[in-house]
C-alpha cells in the first residue's frame, strides 16, 4: 500500500463516521477501559450545523487512569482511541470539516 492508498482510505473512514454522527440518532454510547476495569457509559449526540461539527459527550464516574475508549453506535463499534487521562471526567469526541473542498 503506498502513502497515497493510506490517506485516502483514512479520509474514507473520516467521511464514515462523521456521515454517520451526522445522520444516525443512536444510541450511541462507549465502553471506557482502565488497565483492570472497563465503564460502559451513555454518550450524549450534539449536531452542531453552524461549526459543521458533531459532538459526543459523556462521563466516567470512577476515579483511575484510563487507557482506551471505543464508541457504539447501537451494537455496532464505530471507532476507538487512546486516551491519556484520569477519571473522573467529563469527555467529548469532536467530528467535523473546516472549508468543504471545492469540485472541480
Amino acid at each position: 500500500m503506498t502513502a497515497f492508498d493510506l490517506q485516502v482510505t483514512q479520509l474514507i473512514s473520516r467521511a464514515r463516521l462523521l456521515e454517520r454522527l451526522v445522520h444516525d440518532r443512536g444510541p450511541w454510547s462507549a465502553i471506557v477501559y482502565s488497565h483492570d476495569m472497563e465503564y460502559r457509559v451513555p454518550l450524549q449526540r450534539d449536531v452542531l450545523s453552524d461549526e459543521l461539527a458533531v459532538v459526543l459527550t459523556g462521563y466516567v464516574p470512577a476515579a483511575r487512569p484510563l487507557d482506551m475508549i471505543e464508541v457504539y453506535c447501537g451494537p455496532d463499534l464505530v471507532t476507538m482511541r487512546p486516551v491519556d487521562g484520569d477519571g473522573p471526567c467529563r469527555f467529548r469526541i469532536e467530528a467535523g470539516i473546516g472549508a468543504p473542498e471545492p469540485v472541480l
